[in-house]
């Protein structure tokens, strides 16, 4: 299955797709009494650095660029994955380290949307030669009075391979650290080219009921490795409305996964999920709102991963839960839950995962900006095995604005993963470490500025 296909579903339909899935005339209508007006119009950003002065502008080109010095503290290896896999000379070590981003973005926000973007990083390490990491992405879509459609494209070079945390519960599954031209997450020299194409579309029949579907496709090419993986998938689901809060869903949805290595096999997934949809706000002024999902996946391997592992066929129970409380007039905590079914590079396996985040932010004056995030998650490498891990990530910032483009900010990140064990018929990328922990610290400054207003 698919490493990256719910990873794809999830930002299509969650960044780009549910915003988008009303009609013009359907926005424009006075929100049921229930539900609080959009967050942008009740509160609007009140800080002083990256303030929008012209919010509803047809077209946007921004620039935007970092430059920061930071300290990074690996503790790597307390035990590899493979007993005799021995520890690469070429993973990063503590100590001081310097780079910079920058970022180049267009938007057009009207009935035909269009957004474009080019990322590039560059970091230096000690004695290294400068490590560099670009990352370019398109969508293009539009949104109709029944429906809306989006393709979308990346593509990108990472010279070393990344390992984030396996589940991010507040953005959907399993987090993709190569979305970022930052390297805190490089473990060790892998250079790739990687590409990503996807589909999505959703179609209403009627008041209560819409119909969702999406495809995506993922390739990565090792410049110096012959082991090539690629993946896609495809999938639907229908969703209907049984009263103002509550939604019945169903869908189904397959993908392959094909790790070229000379004792594994393509791997292929189908999952059939049944499920509820709840989304109501708890409090009279509205401000605090809650919602859950719930579901089921019937997981089937079409190929056995390896000679002699036995195909099986489980089903489990998956869903989400998610509280969010805005507090005065700029600050939100958010908690949230999941419990599901993800594929990440380098495991031919699923991982069964029950994963809580917590995020808070706001601001305590208009130049002073706070930040933090955390994650935690436990659960099981393959289904019906005895591989059990866990993974803790922790990261916050203080932003201090300079002026309107202009802020200075320093920020600090911890992470760690463990698996207890390994089981014999899952496979896992030899060069993983079985166990990791990384922390860090970072100052800078970073710039904002709106090329076209």
């Amino acid at each position: 299955m698919n490493p990256r296909f719910f990873q794809v579903a999830v930002w299509l339909f969650g960044t780009v797709l549910a915003p988008l899935s009303l009609s013009a005339a359907e926005q424009q209508e006075a929100p049921a009494p229930d539900k609080p007006l959009p967050a942008e119009v009740r509160r609007p950003y009140r800080g002083l650095f990256g303030a929008d002065d012209q919010p509803r502008r047809r077209h946007s080109l921004t620039f935007t660029g970092s430059g920061f010095a930071a300290y990074d503290d690996d503790v790597f290896a307390e035990q590899s994955g493979n007993a005799s896999a021995p520890v690469l000379p070429s993973q990063r070590r503590d100590g001081m380290y310097g780079g910079a981003t920058a970022m180049l973005d267009y938007a057009r926000a009207s009935r035909v949307f269009v957004n474009l973007t080019g990322a590039v990083g560059l970091n230096k390490y000690g004695d290294r030669t400068p490590v560099a990491g670009y990352r370019a992405t398109g969508a293009v879509g539009m949104n109709g009075s029944r429906g809306t459609w989006n393709l979308n494209g990346a593509a990108g070079y990472s010279p070393e391979f990344r390992l984030g945390v396996f589940v991010d519960p507040l953005h959907g599954g399993i987090a993709d650290p190569f979305q970022s031209v930052s390297a805190d997450y490089d473990l060790y020299n892998l250079a790739a080219y990687r590409t990503t194409l996807g589909a999505a579309g959703t179609r209403s029949l009627g008041k209560r009921t819409t119909l969702y579907g999406f495809y995506g496709r993922t390739d990565t090419l090792y410049v110096h490795d012959p082991y090539n993986y690629s993946t896609q998938g495809a999938g639907g689901a229908f969703g209907h409305g049984l009263t103002r809060h509550l939604t019945l869903r169903a869908g189904y949805e397959y993908g392959t996964a094909n790790y070229a290595t000379p004792t594994t096999r393509p791997r292929g997934m189908h999952i059939i999920d049944l499920g509820l949809e709840y989304s109501r706000a708890l409090s009279v002024s509205r401000r605090t709102q809650f919602g859950f999902t719930t579901g089921s996946a019937l997981y089937s391997s079409n190929v056995p991963a390896i000679e002699g592992a036995g195909r099986d066929l489980s089903y489990r129970f998956i869903g989400t839960a998610n509280l969010t409380h805005e507090m005065g007039r700029t600050w939100t905590a958010l908690l949230s839950y999941r419990r599901g079914l993800d594929f990440h590079e380098g495991f031919y396996d699923p991982f069964l995962s029950d994963a809580v985040g917590a995020t808070l932010n706001g601001l305590f004056s208009r130049r002073v900006k706070f930040a933090a995030e955390g994650n935690y998650s436990f659960g099981t490498l393959g289904f019906n095995s005895d591989s059990h891990y866990s993974s803790t990530s922790t990261s916050s910032q203080l932003q201090f604005a300079i002026n309107r483009t202009l802020a200075a900010y320093i920020g600090y990140f911890y992470y760690r993963y463990r698996f207890d064990q390994l089981d014999p018929f899952v496979v896992v990328d030899p060069r993983f470490a079985q166990a990791l922990e990384r922390q860090g610290a970072r100052a800078g400054l970073m710039a904002t500025v709106p090329l076209i207003r």
